[in-house]
């Protein structure tokens, strides 16, 4: 009986998930099976997602103000808050999924509280590794030192650069693993009208989200374009292993690098590791992924003549 429940327990934790080669490792193996009792918890009350949202932007909130501090006990706080925000940052879209809730709104809420956590994790970063000095020297490289405040806006932009490119790949799998997913483009044609419509604030923040969507978009993948509807499937089988590439780059991975790293007390090594290593790492995937693009356009071309 016991056996039973458990398999039980599995399937709904596998239906609570996008899809399982489009999850980020680390969320995949520790923060989803961390949030799922949660979800389990919570999926017969009235917490909606974006409560959670809500709950886990103000804990990255307070990891930004940790950080501030510069202090190695605040830091070491910050970083195990942060944690929990991860864990929460995944309740909130499984917790949707399992109430059959999931919505643009919810969409926009998570994106948005995404985006301002990180500037507000990032802003108290700058005081954490200059020891509350911005004109610290930060090493790059070995030989190379850089002012604490220009060292975060590389590491900031790197982080940027690098999750737009992880989202991209994984929105454009998505939309083709699942036929009533909206692609990429459609969606922000969506959001686009939405903002038409909305006034102050709301208009302000559905522009900032837009942003973020118009970066992913551009440039297109060759594939986005040439991929009819029947060729899904073979999409999705000649990308599983870049989009795992790409996911090695995404949101998790960054998390998780200033969170080891504020709880060793080193949070200057994030400088080095997000603008020069993982930078450098990105340059053979897009060389890679554009290898995939032209195979999977000549595979296309030849089905068609035949």
């Amino acid at each position: 009986m016991q056996g039973i429940e458990d398999i039980a327990i599995f399937e709904n934790y596998v239906k609570s998930l996008k899809a399982l080669e489009a999850e980020e490792v680390f969320d995949l193996f520790f923060y989803r099976p961390l949030a799922h009792p949660i979800v389990i918890a919570l999926a017969r009350t009235p917490v909606t997602p974006n409560q959670v949202t809500l709950v886990a932007f103000l804990l990255t909130a307070v990891t930004g103000i940790c950080f501030l501090s510069a202090g190695s006990a605040a830091i070491l706080a910050g970083g195990l808050i942060y944690l929990v925000s991860r864990v929460l940052d995944c309740v909130d879209g499984q917790l949707a999924r399992a109430k059959g809730t999931g919505s643009k709104l919810g969409k926009l809420y998570d994106g948005l509280a995404d985006y301002f956590g990180h500037a507000a994790v990032m802003t108290g970063f700058a005081f954490a590794i200059g020891k509350g000095d911005l004109s610290a020297p930060i090493a790059l490289l070995p030989q190379v030192q850089i002012p604490a405040w220009i060292a975060t806006l590389l590491a900031s932009a790197s982080l940027i650069y690098q999750c737009i490119l992880a989202d991209k790949y994984k929105n454009e799998y998505l939309s083709r693993k699942f036929p009533n997913r909206k692609p990429p483009s459609e969606e922000l044609r969506e959001f686009e009208e939405e903002r038409g419509k909305a006034r102050g604030m709301e208009r302000l923040l559905l522009g900032v989200f837009i942003g973020y969507l118009k970066l992913q978009n551009k440039p297109s993948t060759q594939a986005e374009s040439v991929t009819p509807p029947a060729e899904r499937e073979l999409y999705c089988r000649m990308n599983k292993v870049t989009l795992f590439a790409w996911n090695l780059l995404g949101p998790s991975m960054h998390a998780n690098l200033i969170i080891v790293l504020s709880i060793l007390n080193r949070l200057d090594l994030y400088v080095p590791a997000a603008v020069v290593f993982m930078n450098a790492a990105s340059l053979p995937m897009h060389a890679w992924q554009w290898f995939v693009n032209r195979s999977l356009a000549a595979r296309i071309a030849a089905k068609e003549q035949a």
